[in-house]
């Protein structure tokens, strides 16, 4: 009894390191739907706790900034609470995996009732008994070249795929957020360039007006101003609607129904693009240790190949142990001495019509596949990463042109209509002003759009749009 003890004794010693996984598994996802997961160092996996927000009470009441907006999204929107969840599966199946390391532990339990005879020639004897037996049986993989831990590392890997697929998809929910809001912005800004379109517009018409009263101008200097005019006020009309469908495709990325109607802050009027951007290599590698969708391909591979381990692993044997230890109580109290049974059990696998054989080649074929996809992710990480730096040097430069156009196309239109009012240029040049101040006020609305957005796409090239520190919970 006393080496039995010390057996079992060492085995849970051993066995320590696991029990965590299999109690919890799931404090290794993400601790909820707008939640990040992050991976500590020394492989010590842990949750941490992100852009946790409560949507405000005065929703309605009161202009929502982008970061409350996307506060809002990451609670709400399904697309996380879908991955987080698979996160939680995908945990709950490592703790699976883990459950082999332990031994498996089952309590029986007899009663038994007997009633016999013994009956001789002028003799006769009556035997009632009762029989209680209680019976702990224990089974062990003592030695198993490697399945259950390549089994294991194989679920882990899933778990690390589910947890960074749920990270990425945080940094989608916001970048689509982000760019539903400067979409939003820049159809209000082209609204407002618009209203000022039309008061230009009613300018040149009101001028064409007076020069034909006075005499010194035609008619149709006023229908072709009257018809630039409504061409604009079209234009204008229709923008409503673009504001209208932006707005409820940022109002539905957000998790929300589209029907409600809550206030926007506005862009701010002056855009600063004084900033110092690194070098695209730079950048490169920071996405390689930020991207997350680059780190489940990784783990997606590492997974493959564990499953590969596993394959070539069912060639060779597999010891187990089970032992039996049992009591019998018997009525009127007298009982019997214990009794065990241990047994060890070698399983040699001799033949399964080739299925281990292709299973091996199955799976070299998944871990070929996964590689490749690992260099296909990466090289399209260095594409997205190199268009998005060079992207936004060119908003930047952009941007401080269409400023100078704007401003250069406003004066050219009040010399125009300076001009055109003391009779000494046409209807037609003033129009063509018109038409190029109209050009730079939608020029500069969308260069400070473009602005941001390549500021946004920018950080979500490099995984670093939500970026989160490694904590402890």
């Amino acid at each position: 009894m006393k080496i039995i003890r010390l057996y079992l004794f060492i085995l849970m010693l051993l066995l320590t390191g696991c029990l965590k996984g299999v109690l919890d598994p799931t404090a290794l996802a993400p601790a909820s739907p707008q939640s990040s997961w992050v991976k500590a160092d020394k492989s010590i996996l842990i949750t941490s706790k992100y852009c946790e927000a409560i949507i405000p009470e005065n929703l309605q009441n009161e202009n929502l900034s982008l970061a409350e907006l996307i506060d809002i999204g990451l609670l709400n929107n399904p697309n996380t609470k879908a991955t987080w969840a698979e996160a939680k599966s995908k945990a709950a199946s490592y703790g699976q995996s883990l459950s082999k390391y332990f031994p498996e532990i089952d309590v029986e339990g007899s009663y038994e009732k007997e009633r016999s005879s013994n009956v001789l020639p002028g003799f006769s004897q009556t035997f009632n008994q009762t029989t209680y037996t209680p019976e702990v049986n224990i089974t062990y993989t003592v030695f198993d070249f490697g399945k259950i831990k390549n089994t294991s590392i194989a679920a882990r890997q899933a778990l690390y795929f589910a947890d960074l697929t749920h990270n990425r998809q945080i940094q989608s929910v916001i970048k689509t957020i982000m760019d539903d809001y400067y979409n939003l912005e820049l159809q209000k800004a082209e609204l407002l360039a618009l209203d000022k379109d039309l008061d230009t517009a009613t300018t040149t018409l009101d001028a064409a007006f007076v020069k034909f009263e006075s005499g010194a101008g035609s008619i149709d200097d006023i229908t072709q101003a009257r018809t630039n005019y409504l061409q604009t006020k079209i234009n204008f009309i229709e923008q409503k609607k673009a504001i209208q469908f932006s707005y409820a495709s940022l109002i539905n990325n957000i998790g929300l129904p589209a029907n409600i109607e809550i206030s926007i802050e506005k862009f701010p009027e002056e855009v600063s693009t004084d900033i110092i951007l690194t070098s695209v290599d730079s950048l490169i590698t920071e996405a390689q240790t930020n991207r997350p969708d680059l780190l489940a391909s990784e783990a997606n591979l590492e997974e493959n190949q564990a499953n590969l381990n596993l394959a070539k692993s069912q060639f060779f044997p597999t010891i187990t142990a089970d032992f039996d230890l049992g009591k019998d109580y018997y009525q009127k109290h007298h009982q019997e001495d214990f009794h065990y049974t241990f047994l060890l059990k070698l399983k040699f696998p001799l033949f399964k019509g080739f299925y281990d054989k292709n299973e091996v080649v199955k799976q070299k074929a998944n871990f070929a596949k996964a590689k490749a996809n690992l260099q296909k992710m990466e090289l399209e990480v260095i594409k997205e990463v190199t268009n998005s730096h060079f992207s936004v040097k060119i908003a930047s430069e952009t941007l401080k042109y269409t400023k100078e156009y704007l401003e250069t196309a406003n004066k050219r239109y009040d010399i125009a209509i300076l001009k055109y009012k003391a009779g000494l240029n046409d209807i037609l040049d003033v129009l063509s002003a018109q038409s190029f101040l109209q050009d730079a006020r939608k020029k500069y609305v969308q260069g400070k759009k473009e602005w941001y957005s390549s500021i946004a796409d920018l950080a979500y090239s490099t995984g670093t749009i939500c970026k989160c520190e490694k904590t402890r919970t």
